[in-house]
């Protein structure tokens, strides 16, 4: 299972539906996922990994607010702590 649009929607408190808000909350989940990716430098299981589900969700907040770019600087430390862990995961730590 992986996280929908419904779970971004929940966490923004987003509780109109229509269809242009699902296509726009659809491609910002998608970059909010690609940018994490990026940052971790590996792929990343949101549904297993709640650090990463929770940044994910702050990330999508962030770009859902036209605020991208303070995303990276508030975020700074949680996006090193990603790569980091990914670090130890292939160490075998």
């Amino acid at each position: 299972m992986a996280v929908t649009v419904d779970d971004v929607k929940r966490e923004l408190n987003i509780t109109w539906d229509d269809k242009g808000t699902n296509e726009k909350l659809e491609k910002i989940l998608c970059r909010a996922e690609n940018t994490l990716t990026r940052a971790a430098g590996r792929e990343i299981d949101f549904d297993t990994d709640l650090f990463a589900q929770q940044i994910l969700f702050d990330c999508c907040r962030y770009i859902f607010s036209d605020a991208f770019k303070q995303f990276k600087i508030d975020y700074e430390q949680e996006l090193l702590e990603l790569r980091l862990d990914g670090a130890d995961d292939e160490d075998g730590e």
